[in-house]
């Protein structure tokens, strides 16, 4: 399932996972982002109910777990949005040495957004004035060129 292709003395790799994984970072990346708006709305009300008053250490501890999760999550957050710009630009160096119609759809499907999400297959189809069949049996095509194996196509 991997093809490893050489580009001035590095290896690269790109897989069907790796095409997948491009996909799906948004909603990783906007999850771990709800997780962080989440915990400072909870440091924030702990935050309020410390008026100076004399309070036990537990909401001192608890102000610095938020603290230590909000730094932990903002650095997940961080080397995910790295992952996502070092594969985007990986994809997109290997899928621009596909002919222009199989970098189209490539580039269509994996790399260009619409409202903040990759483009669904009506979209590219759209896009590309091509039906939804056409386009997915161009990706089948170029995945084969870019991979060196056939691939079953993602249905959404």
């Amino acid at each position: 399932m991997r093809s490893w292709i050489s580009r001035k003395g590095k290896l690269w790799m790109i897989t069907l996972d790796d095409l997948k994984r491009l996909r799906y970072y948004d909603a990783s990346i906007a999850s771990a982002e709800e997780r962080l708006a989440d915990i400072r709305m909870k440091a924030e009300g702990l935050s309020r109910s410390l008026n100076g008053m004399p309070r036990s250490s537990t909401h001192k501890d608890k102000m610095i777990e938020y603290m230590i999760r909000l730094e932990e999550t903002q650095y997940e957050i961080g080397k995910q949005i790295t992952e996502m710009v070092e594969l985007e630009n990986r994809v997109r160096e290997e899928v621009s040495r596909l002919p222009y119609q199989q970098a189209m759809i490539m580039n269509y499907r994996y790399l260009t957004f619409k409202n903040g999400h990759r483009l669904s297959w009506y979209d590219v189809a759209r896009r590309s004035h091509y039906s939804v069949q056409h386009c997915k049996t161009i990706h089948q095509v170029a995945m084969r060129n870019l991979t060196g194996e056939k691939h079953e196509l993602d249905s959404k």
